[in-house]
């Protein structure tokens, strides 16, 4: 008998160890999901508290961020979200460290609980904030690889995020639109009711030259031809001011109109004009298809030499 009880001991331990809270899991819990952690721990009240202290800090941060879009909001935003939610990893884990050994499991001390509390987070709160911000019209876009229209202002690889214009477009504003084929970038350069042509690459509206510094220079020795079928430019015949022969019209990319645009329109430009499909070719813009202005870049990454640009992160180009 005297044999038998070093044995029983060590199954005791044993099995004390199974039932300790590990903190290493809490940290983990409250990772995915703050106050999770806690919960594992068996303080659900601590948990369920820094769950509701950090949903209400988030909505703080979402209603701020819609009244004052910034890159600045947005990254000292991420640093302060980020130290408070490795300090909330630490104090998951210390509770956890601390709790009592054996541990008595509570009933929401399953497995399944915490799965349903993360799906419930992943399938229904953060959605919920991302559904406010696209509704309210904050988004983030990405210029594809090899779209070069809007060079050197908006570079290909350039991620944006934009947010609601909040009123009509003024003349030289960059604007994201809508088409039936893709969502675009463009600058706007005309507005309702103006008269805007181009003469060998010279924009004028109203009559009055424009000066662009943020027009790419194009190549002086191209010739001003036609990039695509010169029916692309038949549209313009319908809008053309009083005076000009429709019927020997001959529009080129760098040399056309002038065109007046109807009410509740606008004129857009790529700023690399040599290699943009813009309104030359596609027509106005109507108000309804404008979405949003750019905020600023957050991203940018040069596939050509698979780098990241890190000095464009928090540009706002002209």
């Amino acid at each position: 008998m005297m044999e038998e009880s070093p044995v029983v001991e060590e199954s005791t331990n044993a099995g004390q160890r199974a039932r300790r809270r590990r903190p290493w899991i809490a940290a983990v819990l409250t990772f995915f999901l703050s106050g999770l952690g806690q919960v594992y721990a068996g303080r659900a009240r601590r948990g369920a508290l820094i769950f509701i202290l950090s949903l209400t800090a988030a909505t703080a941060f979402l209603l701020g961020w819609m009244r004052h879009p910034s890159f600045r909001f947005m990254a000292l935003w991420l640093v302060v979200a980020a130290s408070v939610k490795i300090g909330l990893m630490i104090d998951a884990a210390w509770v956890a460290r601390a709790a009592p050994v054996p541990f008595s499991l509570k009933a929401y001390n399953r497995w399944y609980v915490y799965v349903a509390a993360l799906l419930l987070a992943d399938y229904f709160v953060f959605p919920l904030f991302k559904h406010t911000l696209i509704g309210n019209g904050f988004e983030a876009f990405r210029l594809p690889a090899g779209v070069a229209s809007m060079e050197p202002s908006w570079m290909a690889g350039d991620y944006l995020m934009v947010a609601p214009l909040g009123r009509p477009p003024t003349r030289g504003q960059v604007v994201v639109y809508r088409t039936p084929y893709a969502t675009l970038l463009k600058r706007v350069v005309a507005l309702p009711g103006d008269t805007v042509a181009m003469s060998q690459g010279q924009l004028s509206v109203n009559g009055v030259n424009i000066a662009e510094p943020y027009v790419r220079p194009g190549d002086a020795s191209a010739p001003d031809g036609l990039p695509m079928d010169s029916s692309d430019f038949y549209w313009q015949n319908r809008y053309l001011v009083a005076g000009v022969n429709a019927a020997s019209y001959r529009p080129t990319l760098k040399t056309w109109g002038p065109v007046v645009l109807p009410d509740s329109n606008y004129f857009v430009l790529g700023d690399n004009r040599d290699v943009s499909m813009d309104s030359r070719q596609r027509g106005f813009v109507p108000a309804s298809a404008i979405l949003a202005r750019p905020l600023f870049i957050y991203w940018s990454w040069d596939a050509d030499n698979r780098s990241v640009r890190w000095a464009r992160f928090g540009l706002t180009p002209r």
